[in-house]
């Protein structure tokens, strides 16, 4: 993905778009910033480098739970490396639709009604799940 996309929340909570950031660049923008190498966060996410590398161009899709991982490890705000993600998501999905913007504004009122009228979705954890049961 070729295009930029950060967003920021004011004090009132509206998002405002600044310098447009897929999450793969905001990912190479943190890593060089705290002086790491591919290779190092690769091997902290357990992932191959090639593979880190793809995701930072934008040519691999990361799992939600390697988002959280990568913004606990890089000291980086995870909301917004997950607004960076899922906005990245909706995009792939319906770049090109030619009623692109009006489902997003009906699936924006989908989810505020889904908010509005159910409990908050519970956050995943970070901890790996243990297959064996530990005594």
């Amino acid at each position: 993905m070729r295009f930029t996309c950060h967003f920021i929340n004011d004090q009132i909570g509206h998002v405002i778009i600044g310098q447009m950031k897929s999450f793969g660049e905001s990912v190479r923008k943190l890593r060089i910033e705290k002086g790491l190498l591919l290779r190092e966060l690769a091997a902290h996410l357990q992932i191959d480098p090639s593979l880190l590398s793809r995701i930072e161009c934008g040519n691999k899709k990361a799992t939600r739970y390697q988002v959280i991982q990568i913004a606990s490890f890089l000291g980086a705000d995870e909301n917004e490396l997950l607004i960076d993600y899922l906005s990245d998501r909706l995009v792939n999905e319906i770049k090109g639709e030619e009623l692109a913007m009006i489902a997003v504004g009906a699936a924006e009122q989908k989810i505020r009604y889904l908010l509005e009228s159910s409990d908050p979705p519970a956050r995943p954890s970070l901890k790996k799940k243990n297959s064996k049961n530990q005594t």
